[in-house]
């Protein structure tokens, strides 16, 4: 309870802060299986953080193209991060969903899809003219990040300690195993098996043998 109601102080403050991108990864976060499963701890929270919460997620929401964030984002006239992932892909559908030229000769150039990508871009851009003035350069935040080795999102795969990289952040298994750890299954909830070990065994039995393979899986000996 006490880590998930720091998380919402968290959230407060990237929102208090215009800073869109953590916030939206805070928020995914949040909603992610690992943690969005755990009803018995959620219920522990305030109902005042829980309402917060919901704000944040109707700000961050996709509901109407993004239209919350969008708006917001538009009338942030202070300093502000936009949610990369967003204008990321305003970006892509404006490339491959509008032709670059209007006939086959390539002679009649399609302005609207230029303005269409200039106006994501410039919108960055003013962005970064605005820097935070009251922000000073962490430098073990900037460690933790750049030394972090972020596992892919569609990697499911469990990592063994004894193979983890130093570094290495926790992927979706562990989470979920953690998860599992703090709240049994519920009723009609069926726990997510990954097939871990048909990646990492090789490992094992190359570097510690057959033996400890068994005992760091759990298989019987």
């Amino acid at each position: 309870m006490c880590s998930h109601s720091r998380t919402d102080n968290v959230d407060q403050k990237l929102r208090q802060l215009n800073n869109y991108n953590s916030l939206g990864a805070v928020i995914a976060g949040i909603n992610g299986t690992a943690v969005h499963r755990l009803t018995q701890t959620r219920e522990l929270v305030p109902q005042q953080s829980q309402k917060q919460f919901m704000r944040l997620e109707i700000l961050m929401g996709t509901q109407k193209s993004h239209f919350a964030y969008r708006l917001a984002w538009t009338n942030t006239s202070t300093e502000r991060i936009p949610f990369l992932p967003l204008h990321r892909r305003d970006l892509v559908l404006a490339e491959e969903g509008n032709r670059t030229y209007f006939d086959e000769g390539n002679t009649r150039i399609n302005w609207k899809k230029f303005e269409l990508m200039g106006e994501v871009v410039v919108g960055i851009q003013r962005s970064q003219g605005t820097p935070y003035p009251t922000i000073a350069r962490n430098e073990e935040v900037q460690r933790l990040v750049l030394d972090g080795r972020f596992p892919k999102d569609d990697d499911v795969s469990f990592t063994p300690p004894a193979c983890r990289p130093s570094g290495l952040i926790l992927g979706p298994q562990e989470l979920y195993e953690r998860s599992i750890h703090i709240e049994g299954p519920g009723v009609g909830e069926t726990r997510r098996r990954f097939n871990w070990y048909k990646r990492w065994s090789w490992v094992y039995i190359v570097r510690f043998g057959p033996r400890q393979l068994r005992g760091a899986t759990g298989w019987p000996s």
